[in-house]
């Protein structure tokens, strides 16, 4: 997830797949540390792109907070997120049949499935 920081400079964070849920194809959540400092530029300048890299897929989502931060389970905060717009990216024909042929994967990270179980239990925002 890139976001922007406090002098417009773009801010890089890794997130694991039980990081992320995705609610409907207009809305997403993810779940970042509290205290961080992507949580802080998602609370100030609330807008967001994920970069996705799988075996086969590369594209971006850009979006925005919807709502958020809300606690999630403790030293995690939930952020809801609208998308924008999705763009993904194929090979152009100079490129011939280059492809993704593997995603990122972290290794030594203990499962999250505390986050990703709170991710989709959690009730949508209201609308006010």
């Amino acid at each position: 997830m890139i976001s922007v920081d406090g002098g417009l400079r773009p801010h890089v964070m890794m997130l694991a797949r039980d990081e992320v849920a995705v609610m409907t194809p207009s809305r997403l959540r993810v779940a970042v540390g509290e205290a961080s400092r992507s949580a802080e530029n998602l609370r100030t300048r609330s807008v967001a792109t994920l970069a996705v890299y799988d075996e086969g897929l590369a594209g971006v989502i850009k979006t925005h907070v919807i709502s958020g931060p809300a606690p999630l389970v403790p030293g995690v905060a939930v952020f809801e997120l609208g998308v924008d717009d999705v763009r993904l990216d194929t090979p152009s024909p100079g490129e011939g049949a280059a492809r993704l042929v593997t995603g990122l994967r972290f290794e030594g990270r203990i499962s999250r499935e505390d986050v990703q179980a709170q991710l989709a239990r959690i009730p949508p925002p209201s609308k006010s």
